[in-house]
């Protein structure tokens, strides 16, 4: 079941992010910060979940928590731009669980595509 970007009301986002259309993009485009330490944050329940953004040219560093914990801290930067690539996936037990992406880099783009989970 994915959650998608800026489209939904179910991803919490604390600090600012703009929605940039692309139509490639899973829903129509990703959300974007350059703030660091602005973070979105998705509760699901399932026994996976996967973390989907592009990586481009003014990409930076994201770290990733479930459930409060540091997952890991992962490159959104490439030469050129690709879109709707899964960052990370990680398996936890079954159950509710939160995951949350914070912008780790100031001044460099964390995305947002969607966040996908296996129930």
């Amino acid at each position: 079941m994915p959650v998608q970007n800026l489209t939904t009301t179910v991803i919490k986002y604390k600090g600012p992010w703009t929605f940039v259309a692309n139509r490639v993009s899973s829903g129509g485009g990703y959300s974007a910060t350059t703030r660091a330490g602005a973070s979105a944050s998705w509760t699901f329940t399932g026994r996976a979940v996967a973390y989907v953004a592009p990586k481009l040219a003014t990409g930076g560093f994201v770290k990733v928590y479930i459930d409060g914990v540091l997952r890991g801290r992962f490159n959104l930067h490439q030469a050129g731009s690709n879109v709707g690539l899964v960052i990370a996936r990680f398996s936890v037990t079954n159950g509710t669980h939160t995951i949350r992406v914070v912008n780790d880099q100031a001044g460099a783009r964390t995305t947002l595509d969607a966040f996908l989970t296996i129930r």
